[in-house]
């Protein structure tokens, strides 16, 4: 990750911690923080793997895997 983008990571874990659970718009956050949509979701995917987030997914198979999560909440809000 650039180190230009950390504010907007930082924004995107502002957004997460004040809504709790946080159901992702993708579109409508990606405008708000000024990224585009995939690199949003790389970002939700990044925040989850290094456990900042946990990300939940509904049950699925095959392509819609790959889509935005269900819902994301903070893994230790301590």
């Amino acid at each position: 990750m650039d180190l230009a983008y950390v504010t907007k990571a930082e924004q995107l874990l502002v957004i997460i911690a004040e809504s709790v659970p946080f159901v992702p718009n993708v579109s409508k956050l990606s405008d708000k923080i000024g990224i585009n949509r995939t690199t949003l979701l790389s970002y939700l995917h990044y925040l989850d793997e290094i456990g900042l987030t946990q990300n939940l997914f509904k049950n699925a198979h095959g392509i819609s895997k790959l889509q935005k999560p269900s819902k994301v909440y903070l893994d230790n809000t301590n």
